[in-house]
């Protein structure tokens, strides 16, 4: 069954499949997109499941996939397109969606493998998980949903490592530049203007606030100078699980949609 889906800036058409296993309603499963390459895959037990399941985790959903495509939305451009978070509203529907079907469900896991796409034609990105560390302390899916890892241990091993990096002494530039900023868009960006990048690493508290400036300085060129290298600056410090939890009861989420006739 498809059902037209409407958010605050897009409209998709999402497929809705309920599995049954022996007469019992045992997961409902959400798919946006085609099947090789799908901007939602979400498989959701039902309350009914633990009949079956037993000592398995029935208040979990499963979130295989989620990607921000535009050819999974309907009557856009694609200007538009890009200047909202796709992603991210189809992530609050879905959550909006289990709160109001499944109040029984209260994370959702991912395997986090979000990444800033470059050049999607060339499948070019950068990892999102240490760029969003190297900002902000946090990866998106902490900073949007605040999720956790739900291994306490783990968890908190994970933000002493984060705390250790946002209050590490900064190197002085010419070590810095010289051992970590090492591809070529770098080499030639610091020939041409290497008093602009010095003086905001100089002035800086932190590579956090370092990060920010050049960042917001490089707009869309931004791929082009931290991959290759920022990745393995951030993983000298942190231990980034790609396994997280989004906890459904801290989450805002509005669910619009009507079924397709």
């Amino acid at each position: 069954m498809e059902q037209r889906v409407h958010t605050e800036h897009f409209t998709f058409d999402l497929l809705v499949k309920d599995n049954y296993v022996r007469g019992t309603h045992f997961s409902q499963y959400l798919e946006l997109g085609k099947k090789e390459r799908p901007c939602l895959s979400l498989t959701i037990p039902t309350a009914e499941s633990i009949e079956i399941r037993r000592y398995e985790n029935y208040n979990i959903a499963g979130l295989s996939n989620i990607e921000s495509l535009y050819e999974c939305v309907i009557g856009m451009s694609y200007n538009n397109f890009k200047k909202h978070s796709f992603g991210k509203e189809l992530l609050n529907w879905s959550i909006g969606y289990i709160k109001t079907k499944f109040p029984h469900i209260q994370f959702i896991e991912l395997t986090d493998e979000s990444a800033i796409p470059c050049n999607r034609e060339t499948n070019d990105n950068l990892d999102l998980l240490s760029y969003s560390i190297a900002l902000y302390g946090k990866t998106w899916y902490e900073l949007k949903f605040n999720a956790i890892i739900t291994n306490k241990e783990k968890y908190d091993i994970y933000k002493g490592e984060v705390d250790s990096y946002i209050s590490s002494k900064m190197v002085d530039w010419d070590t810095f530049s010289l051992n970590k900023m090492n591809n070529q868009y770098i080499r030639e960006a610091l020939t041409e203007n290497e008093d602009i990048y010095k003086r905001m690493y100089e002035t800086s508290k932190s590579y956090p606030d370092f990060f920010k400036k050049v960042s917001a300085h490089l707009g869309n060129n931004k791929c082009k100078f931290f991959k290759g290298w920022l990745q393995d600056f951030i993983d000298s410090y942190v231990n980034i699980s790609k396994r997280w939890s989004i906890p459904i009861s801290r989450v805002g989420g509005s669910r619009k949609s009507r079924k397709r006739k």
